[in-house]
């Protein structure tokens, strides 16, 4: 510890603060730290013990599955409008259903 106060300055006010200092810098850094795995821990016990097979979890999965669901269907007829020679711009900006469909899929993803 003593290195380290030479080093910097030979001021005494830096001597008799400097020792105080470093701990409180390290007390405060351990306890940030230990804050966040502890959080980490328990949102994962919380999740596992409470979230899990609950009825809430069922019903957010049923919900994503028909969003899921009804997506894949607007970009099946959009592909199938492709194939039977919808009527999209050839040549420049639009290239049919494909890329309209990654349109609609980045659209819908953001809503």
């Amino acid at each position: 510890m003593t290195n380290i106060i030479s080093t910097y300055s030979d001021s005494p006010t830096i001597r008799t603060i400097l020792p105080t200092l470093v701990p409180l810098a390290l007390v405060a850094l351990a306890a940030s730290h230990g804050f966040i795995i502890l959080r980490w821990i328990v949102e994962a016990a919380v999740e596992r013990f409470v979230w899990r097979g609950s009825k809430e979890e069922i019903e957010v999965q049923k919900l994503r599955a028909k969003s899921d669901q009804g997506l894949k269907e607007k970009l099946r007829s959009l592909s199938e409008g492709k194939r039977s020679g919808g009527e999209g711009l050839r040549g420049g900006f639009w290239n049919g259903g494909e890329e309209g469909g990654r349109e609609i899929g980045r659209a819908v993803k953001v809503e």
